[in-house]
């Protein structure tokens, strides 16, 4: 669900955006997570952000809040809950309608590091409802960031 408002501003709008991963049944097949929270949400995210035009880049920064309903049933953290981050994405259109973008991340709450992300997209419209869109790109992960996805400390990450 996402709500976008806009501000004084012409070109700004701030977003307020929820999301969720449910799993729809008890039996996971090969998935990393644990069987048994069928109906159940695994992860919950809030986010708010404010997003502007200026001098032709299309600049958005905000704060991530990421929940985990289930922590410790997750095989890759002994405690893990709730975190947050916050971000500002930079991006602007091209030539061939090429859109590069640079994504900061850093997450002040529980590994206290940071991740990036470049990448170049480009949408093809298919028709009036439909649009493809390619992207290739190469990210950067700090070291306490990536360990996150590792049980390297059996008393928390933070």
């Amino acid at each position: 669900m996402q709500v976008d408002l806009p501000t004084k501003l012409e070109t700004g709008f701030i977003s307020l955006k929820s999301f969720a991963n449910f799993d729809l049944t008890d039996s996971t097949g090969d998935a990393w997570f644990p069987d048994g929270h069928g109906g159940e949400p695994s992860q919950i995210d809030l986010l708010a952000s404010y997003s502007e035009n200026y001098r032709d880049f299309d600049i958005t920064t905000g704060v991530i809040s990421y929940a985990l309903q289930n922590p410790d049933d997750f095989p890759f953290a002994a405690e893990r809950g709730e975190t947050k981050e916050i971000f500002v994405h930079a991006s602007r259109e091209v030539v061939w309608h090429l859109v590069p973008l640079l994504a900061v991340h850093y997450d002040f709450d529980e590994v206290e590091d940071w991740y990036f992300n470049a990448s170049v997209s480009r949408e093809f419209p298919i028709n009036e409802q439909f649009v493809a869109d390619a992207r290739v790109g190469l990210g950067y992960v700090g070291e306490d960031q990536s360990a996150l996805g590792q049980t390297v400390d059996p008393v928390g990450l933070g």
